[in-house]
């Protein structure tokens, strides 16, 4: 059963033996409960993963020739759970594949490994230095 937050508020009173309120700004002990259970609330929310709250993003592009891999995350961002990356030759046809992190030294092995003579090799620097 769902319960609102002046269900709560008068639940909690009743069981105080406090008065009876109608709404949660009647009184200090209401104004104060509602701001307890908030708080509660909140706290449960942020310590699990709830499906309900997870949504799909789109990053922001560097916009540059230079850098045509750099993304920008979009601020207020907790958790990034994985990235698919537009990989395909032909623009009509979309082909997302997933990107798997790589540790630094597993990436540079991966990197320094690579044939430059070729073609489909491009070297990007890293615009932050």
């Amino acid at each position: 059963m769902k319960y609102t937050l002046l269900e709560i508020v008068q639940e909690v009173l009743n069981e105080m033996d406090a008065d009876f309120v109608n709404s949660i700004d009647e009184t200090i002990e209401s104004t104060q409960v509602a701001a307890i259970a908030k708080s509660c609330f909140n706290e449960m929310i942020s310590n699990r993963n709830w499906f309900h709250l997870k949504k799909l993003i789109s990053f922001e592009a560097s916009n540059s020739l230079d850098h045509p891999t750099h993304m920008r995350l979009p601020l207020g961002l907790k958790e990034l759970s994985w990235v698919k990356y537009d990989k395909s030759v032909n623009p009509a046809q979309i082909r997302y594949q997933s990107i798997t992190h790589k540790q630094p030294e597993h990436f540079l092995l991966m990197v320094h490994t690579r044939n430059i003579e070729n073609s489909n090799t491009t070297l990007v620097q890293d615009f932050s230095d």
